[in-house]
């Protein structure tokens, strides 16, 4: 068994974790640079002279890794000074809606002369903000844009821990130097930035606005998370419910995603080009790289495309490598690139889970070959059935509990607690995974193009995504104390996990699986493999949709629902006849679309009149984001709002309201102004009629 190549990779991994988590007493990393050539010099003259060089070899990954470490160390991120400050700054990542503020990652270009303090010109902060009333008037939200120019006053602050989570060093891990909460923010220009990198984050944008408006709250949140990774429109409830339910994984871009993906790029190709086509292999490999540039390079979905586009060049080359080595190949590329990935816990899970998997795999082959001895190799369609959803089956509890089981100490450590629920989950979950992706890249690339169709193919993928955030609401939140779970314990752990998953990897176990297999296994292909993977997730749809129209349906009675906003007021009004009054809208976006969604159908993205009876914050802050994603006949502002326009730089009348009537969103509505002295609905009983 040949384990050298993957131990002079983890030695090169291992050198770098040394160099970023100990002080060296170096004020530079150049002698450990050359001290590293110096060792692979005398490797090459030991190997040349017939010695053994395996050691000298080593030690050299290890010192080269100490160097690229300790490279990346020396470059930390500045010292910024605390206190107010005024600086000019410009957006460079994509900004995501936080509360009532608008979160992104800004360079800054220039601070004022007057400043007593010195920013560093180039220095990366984290900034909270309002949107600047120009840009808030004429783009919708996050309003800001991937290279804005912004002129932004405020207070700077360095981060402090939160708890146990020191927050200050997973900031510097990306550059970060400081957190500013600005009072004040200007426009100063548009259209920054890169080029490549604004077409980029345009057509990423596109795609999630694209799915906001086509698939309801919380399932649109969810939808972009799973395909392009944009967590910030999960509402803290369902992120609650993934993580007391075990399925944070889910919401994290992986091998997963990108394995759909690939999985579908073969086929189409083979089935339009021939399954022999070297034609296939490069657009495989493109599509799957494009998808990971799309979906933001986190470091998950990075490590599946590397392994990705090796297992397709091994397929390509007819030279095969073991899952291990691809793994710490993928891991050792990825190190190199950027050291402090070590640091990131999304990294580590990654990277833990698939070693979960590489000893999942053989188990599962052992499980389905016993399985098939008993069953005694039955001919017959039902049998062959019955088997394969066994097969299927035995898959999911193996892959779900191996990876449940490499991922528990780092869980652990970083939270506190372990979920119980877990493997359950899991299971139930992941059949609507593959249906809930292809619909949602379906969805998002059509309302890109042809935004009239988007809406239908919305629905067909809020089904999969609602199920999956059902599964998550539905787990009983069981947890289980982590405190005996020491980095001790952990390392210990790990240790154990990667030499079982070497013993797994290794030719005498691949030996033992082959003569387990009696014959090739059967599987469907074809429309029955097809049938055989959508009909699950297509019957639980069409429950889930029946259930949500049948509970909106107009039934001849009015119905009045007090939205759960937080602290602010919502209110739902469906008449008898089915007409649907938004009466306020909570204090922010997020909150409020979610209760809307949960209350209306999933196609349904019409509201007869929405009603805001004064402008203050917690009754009207959440309309920002319904009025750009529901279509409203009416808007009826109270007579206290008709004197006060604007209530934030954001006001409600500031973007016109899209409507069902007509085209297309962007015809404004009516607009009436009530006289109202409490702002309180009415209706008269039986009538479709809303009085105040």
């Amino acid at each position: 068994m040949r384990i050298f190549p993957e131990l002079a990779v983890v030695a090169v991994i291992a050198g770098a974790g040394l160099a970023l988590w100990y002080d060296a007493p170096l004020g530079s990393a150049k002698p450990l640079l050359m001290l590293g050539l110096a060792a692979v010099a005398l490797a090459v003259g030991l190997k040349v002279m017939g010695l053994p060089a395996a050691p000298v070899v080593l030690g050299a990954a290890l010192v080269l890794g100490a160097w690229r470490g300790e490279s990346v160390a020396d470059a930390s991120a500045p010292i910024v000074p605390t206190g107010p400050t005024e600086v000019t700054v410009i957006v460079s990542d994509a900004p995501a809606i936080s509360g009532s503020r608008v979160r992104f990652r800004a360079e800054v270009l220039a601070e004022a002369a007057d400043q007593h303090g010195s920013v560093p010109v180039g220095s990366n902060l984290l900034v909270y903000a309002l949107p600047p009333p120009d840009l808030a008037a004429r783009r919708g939200p996050p309003f800001l844009r991937y290279g804005d120019t912004l002129r932004v006053s405020g207070k700077l602050e360095r981060p402090e821990p939160i708890g146990d989570f020191d927050y200050a060093a997973w900031l510097a891990a990306q550059g970060i130097s400081g957190v500013m909460w600005a009072r004040e923010t200007e426009t100063v220009a548009t259209g920054g930035g890169h080029r490549a990198t604004a077409a980029l984050h345009r057509f990423r944008g596109g795609m999630a606005s694209a799915l906001q408006r086509a698939i309801p709250a919380p399932e649109s949140g969810l939808a972009q998370a799973l395909l392009l990774g944009i967590r910030s429109e999960l509402p803290p409830s369902v992120k609650d419910s993934f993580r007391t339910a075990g399925m944070s994984h889910l919401l994290a871009i992986s091998g997963l995603h990108v394995g759909i993906v690939l999985a579908l790029t073969l086929g189409i190709g083979s089935a339009t080009l021939g399954s022999g086509n070297p034609l296939v292999v490069f657009c495989a490999m493109a599509t799957v790289w494009a998808y990971a540039i799309v979906s933001g390079l986190d470091p998950p979905v990075v490590r599946a495309a590397i392994m990705g586009s090796l297992a397709l060049v091994q397929g390509l080359t007819g030279r095969g490598m073991r899952g291990l080595t691809a793994l710490v190949l993928a891991a050792g590329v990825m190190v190199c690139a950027d050291p402090a990935l070590l640091g990131s816990l999304s990294f580590q899970l990654s990277f833990t889970a698939m070693a979960g998997v590489l000893v999942g795999l053989p188990v599962i082959a052992l499980v389905t070959g016993a399985l098939a001895t008993i069953s005694g190799g039955s001919s017959s369609s039902a049998a062959r059935w019955f088997q394969y959803a066994l097969t299927l089956l035995t898959a999911s509890i193996v892959i779900s509990t191996t990876t449940t089981l490499a991922t528990v100490p780092l869980i652990a450590m970083h939270f506190g607690e372990i979920p119980i629920m877990s493997v359950p989950a899991t299971i139930l979950a992941m059949p609507a995974m593959p249906m809930a992706l292809v619909t949602a890249a379906a969805t998002a690339v059509t309302g890109v193009v042809a935004p009239w169709l988007a809406p239908a193919l919305g629905m067909l993928a809020w089904a999969p995504v609602a199920w999956i955030i059902r599964v998550a609401e539905a787990m009983p939140p069981v947890m289980a104390s982590a405190g005996w779970v020491t980095p001790v314990v952990a390392m210990a752990w790990y240790a154990g996990l990667a030499v079982l998953a070497l013993l797994m990897s290794s030719r005498r176990v691949r030996r033992i699986v082959s003569g387990w297999r009696r014959g090739p296994r059967w599987r469907p292909s074809g429309v029955a493999g097809f049938m055989a993977g959508v009909t699950p997730v297509v019957v639980l749809g069409i429950i889930l949709v029946f259930g949500q129209m049948s509970a909106t349906r107009a039934d001849g009675r009015l119905h009045v629902y007090v939205l759960d906003v937080g602290q602010g007021d919502a209110i739902l009004v469906v008449t008898p006849r089915g007409r649907q009054v938004l009466v306020d809208g909570g204090p922010e976006p997020r909150t409020t679309l979610t209760a809307l969604g949960q209350r209306l159908a999933p196609g349904d993205r019409g509201l007869d009149a929405v009603v805001v009876t004064h402008l203050d914050s917690d009754h009207a802050g959440g309309l920002i984001g319904v009025l750009d994603r529901y279509d409203a006949d009416v808007v009826m502002e109270g007579a206290a709002s008709l004197r006060v326009r604007a209530f934030s730089p954001v006001g409600i009348g500031s973007r016109p309201a899209r409507t069902s009537e007509g085209s297309g969103p962007g015809r404004t509505p009516h607009r009436v102004g009530v006289g109202c002295r409490d702002g309180s609905p009415a209706s008269s009983g039986g009538q479709d009629t809303v009085a105040h």
